[in-house]
């Protein structure tokens, strides 16, 4: 037998001992009973390091606790400011953006009022050059008499130029005289040669006169076709038939705006 077993040996009869001493003798429970509710020094100490720490912890978090709740205010007071400042921002955004729309509104108007006026002003212009070219094919026609019959109108329709063709044929005082010319020119044996050219001439001046003056003091008569032929106011052409209806107006007459009378019959031709 080793030492080893000798010292198992032992302690299981110490054991054996002391538990029969424990059921048995009340004194030796109760020392132990002492011995076991002594506190161990060491043990008390250990405890009282860890309250330590605990407490230092629990203060610690209490710190840190507080700055969170500084941190949250802070946070907070950084997102009032925050929406304050999108509201602000946002409105000014809404009236910049309606500045702009009211802006452009504005402009459109200013654009449509210009294309307006370049559009009448255009209008005026092709009215003009409809005009000239008016003026133009007249005074062609003019141009295309012969030269005898224009010496013998020299006196009522100056032919030297252009405007001087135009300004003479619009003055009032030279129109009952303009007629008088045409009438005996068309009541002449040939006078239908040339009558379309003089109509054409009397009813262009006569337009411009009263379109140039507001007093006019008369208008264009012109009898319809197949009309019946009247003595009051229209004169047979030499060329055709003296009475029946009327197949062509040779020459326009001239009716008093104000009065309505005939001053001036038309010749007109009759059907045979």
């Amino acid at each position: 037998m080793n030492e080893t077993e000798d010292d198992m040996k032992l302690f299981e009869i110490i054991k054996k001992c002391l538990l029969r001493l424990l059921n048995n003798d009340p004194e030796v429970r109760q020392k132990i009973s002492d011995v076991a509710s002594v506190p161990d020094k060491s043990r008390k100490s250990e405890t009282e390091d860890e309250n330590k720490k605990l407490k230092a912890e629990i203060e610690r978090l209490k710190r840190e606790n507080a700055g969170l709740d500084e941190e949250k205010k802070r946070l907070d007071n950084e997102l009032r400011a925050l929406r304050v400042t999108l509201k602000n921002t946002s409105e000014d955004a809404e009236k910049k953006i309606q500045s702009a729309r009211d802006a452009s509104v504005k402009e459109l108007e200013r654009a449509k009022a210009v294309v307006v006026g370049l559009q009448e002003k255009l209008q005026g212009y092709e009215q003009k050059l409809d005009g000239a070219s008016v003026i133009e094919k007249q005074y062609e026609l003019y141009r295309s008499l012969p030269e005898s019959l224009r010496k013998s109108m020299a006196g009522i329709i100056n032919g030297e130029t252009l405007w001087k063709f135009l300004i003479s044929g619009a003055q009032t005082e030279r129109q009952e005289l303009f007629w008088e010319f045409c009438r005996t020119e068309v009541q002449k044996s040939n006078g239908l040669t040339y009558a379309a050219i003089l109509k054409s001439l009397f009813v262009f001046f006569s337009e411009n006169i009263a379109s140039l003056s507001s007093a006019s003091l008369y208008e264009l008569y012109e009898p319809s076709e197949g009309s019946e032929f009247k003595t009051d106011s229209m004169i047979p052409s030499n060329s055709g038939a003296q009475s029946g209806r009327v197949e062509l107006v040779v020459l326009p007459g001239l009716k008093g705006v104000n009065t309505g009378k005939i001053n001036k019959k038309a010749v007109v031709k009759l059907e045979d």
